[in-house]
């Protein structure tokens, strides 16, 4: 069957579309206006609060930038170190650790406080910088763990407590990749002899040198390990 066409006087006669949808949406609008204009009003305070909240944020990471480099301004970049220069500075960086405790100024102004401590000699306090740090640290840090379980390992040792160090030696040999993990072995090895556990010692000497046996610590281990006392 033929189709039947329509006429051109039946098109004119027919609603437009557009015009029956907005006729729609205008009849939704004036009979639901007041959670239509919440609606609006909503979405807008939606905007204005991220607005505002990328705003402070990016404010609060100047203001941290900042106070971290004029706590640090004081301190001489020839490596030379000054007490009382690092005295000053760890006021500073403690302002700067407390009160950007989220923005990296204030994650940096940590790991400062943990090595400014511990060459001010004051072990207690370097510890709980690095610790901070440790306890809160973020994915994008985690390359810098080794380096953290590194220095507490030390200061740990510094402060007489050799089986604290040892852990913290241990924990950083277990992470993955090989930053720093030929010294720790060296180290775990040396303290827990000191601590008289040779076994323990040799068993470190060992995975130094299966783990990296082209290590240029390799000699000294080898050497180290031959002068522990016979296996029980």
């Amino acid at each position: 069957m033929a189709e039947k066409k329509i006429s051109r006087k039946e098109l004119l006669k027919a609603p437009d579309e557009f015009l029956t949808f907005s006729e729609r949406v205008f009849i939704f609008v004036r009979d639901n206006s007041k959670k239509v204009f919440t609606g609006v009003a909503l979405i807008v305070a939606a905007v204005v609060i991220t607005v505002g909240v990328l705003s402070y944020l990016e404010i609060q990471s100047s203001r941290a930038a900042e106070a971290y480099a004029t706590a640090v301004a004081g301190l001489p970049v020839n490596g030379e170190f000054e007490p009382q220069k690092a005295e000053a500075a760890v006021i500073e960086l403690e302002k700067v650790a407390d009160s950007f405790s989220s923005h990296s100024s204030g994650r940096c102004a940590l790991l400062d406080l943990g090595a400014l401590y511990f060459k001010l000699g004051k072990h207690d306090q370097s510890l709980t910088a690095y610790q901070r740090f440790l306890d809160s640290i973020k994915p994008e840090e985690l390359s810098l763990k080794p380096l953290v379980l590194d220095s507490l390992a030390y200061v740990y040792e510094a402060k007489g407590e050799p089986a604290q160090a040892a852990a913290r030696w241990e924990a950083l040999i277990g992470l993955q990749g090989l930053m720093l993990k030929e010294q720790a072995y060296l180290n775990l090895a040396r303290v827990s002899n000191e601590l008289g556990r040779p076994d323990q010692a040799r068993q470190a000497y060992q995975k130094l040198l299966a783990e990296f046996p082209n290590s240029a610590q390799a000699v000294l281990a080898k050497a180290q390990m031959a002068a522990l006392p016979p296996e029980k």
